[in-house]
């Protein structure tokens, strides 16, 4: 990964981190609709998962080590969300 988009990814992550610590305030205080809520369980499980994939594959790389179980466990997890349905709800705008 080249420093810029090392950088890029950084800040990306900073950025999610924040609106994510926001979040949880707002969660605490609505009155929200379960289906959304469900989804966007659903969306930060898929990342917490590939952040830990992702932090394995790192710390593997960093000792030398093979990534092959890492990349064996992401492919299960595109596999996972890929069969699984995602919701069907609709949502006012």
């Amino acid at each position: 990964m080249s420093s810029k988009t090392g950088s890029g990814v950084r800040s990306r992550l900073k950025t999610a981190i924040s609106e994510l610590q926001g979040l949880h305030e707002f969660l605490l205080s609505a009155d929200l609709d379960p289906h959304v809520l469900e989804d966007f369980r659903d969306a930060l499980n898929r990342v917490r998962n590939s952040a830990w994939a992702a932090q394995q594959y790192v710390a593997q790389k960093e000792s030398g080590q093979s990534s092959t179980t890492v990349h064996s466990l992401l492919a299960c997890l595109d596999q996972v969300h890929t069969v699984r349905p995602q919701s069907t709800h609709t949502f006012p705008r």
